[in-house]
């Protein structure tokens, strides 16, 4: 198959399995998640590791889980939230680690670890300030956002490829252009208006405001995973995913999209 088909039946395939356990209950979202979470560390710390870069997977995933996890329960009631608490007592064991290790360099190992916990387990954790409020957990949320930025890649993707002249960055990803994220706009705008005619969570202003954070914010994100790539002298993040890469080339925009759409949901429409 070329590339192109390669990646549309990857799409389809992932597409339906995200959609499914988003939709089947939250617990099967919870999972899906923390799935994806563990497997985008697992990518950072093999990109890490091939450029000579050391840092500590385990502890790190530790951290992680506890935020994501902790934060869940939450959420719905299971622990209080002084459970939380327990996460910066983690990442002080990062540090603490460091001091019984020979490491050349213990606080690149730490920065590294604190990396790993900021770009990615917290915003993975924003997801749970976007599918659960009103103590309920709402599936369409999530999977708006999700649809809307799967209408910025791939409107991007088509008018980038057929239309793109005028390069938006081309010192960090030479492949992106104006007219690609412009296309990524309008798609994700219609897709917004099809979400609030279809759904009653929230009315269409809303989620006009919610498509226009995760084009800006979405886009910026890739452009950091692309400087992050280049930075470690790699093409992927990896190969799990066939036509797209790795985890971190799919989600580098919900990493960065997450934070300021659960902010916009709590903030604006909730408050």
């Amino acid at each position: 198959m070329s590339n192109l088909q390669t990646r549309l039946l990857t799409a389809i395939i992932g597409g339906a399995i995200m959609i499914a356990g988003i939709m089947i209950n939250s617990v099967s979202y919870f999972l899906l998640w923390a799935l994806i979470l563990l497997l985008s560390q697992w990518e950072l710390h093999q990109l890490l590791k091939k450029s000579g870069i050391p840092n500590r997977l385990a502890l790190t995933m530790l951290a992680s889980l506890a935020l994501y996890a902790g934060t869940y329960a939450c959420w719905l009631q299971l622990v209080p939230v002084s459970v939380l608490l327990i996460v910066p007592v983690i990442t002080l064991f990062i540090f603490l680690f460091e001091l019984f290790q020979q490491a050349p360099k213990p606080f690149e190992q730490n920065a590294y670890a604190i990396l790993n916990l900021v770009y990615l387990a917290f915003p993975l954790t924003c997801l749970h300030f976007i599918s659960h409020f009103d103590k309920i957990y709402h599936y369409e949320a999530i999977l708006g956002v999700l649809l809307l930025l799967w209408a910025n890649d791939t409107g991007g993707y088509f008018a980038g490829r057929f239309l793109g002249k005028h390069k938006l960055y081309e010192r960090i990803s030479p492949k992106k252009t104006w007219e690609g994220s412009l296309g990524g706009l309008v798609l994700s705008q219609v897709v917004a208006w099809g979400l609030a005619q279809y759904t009653v969570l929230f009315s269409w202003p809303h989620w006009a405001a919610l498509s226009m954070l995760v084009v800006v914010f979405g886009s910026l994100g890739d452009l950091v995973e692309s400087q992050l790539k280049r930075s470690l002298d790699s093409k992927d993040s990896g190969s799990l995913i066939p036509g797209h890469g790795g985890f971190l080339d799919r989600f580098d925009g919900l990493f960065f999209c997450a934070p300021p759409c659960a902010a916009y949901l709590h903030l604006v429409v909730l408050a």
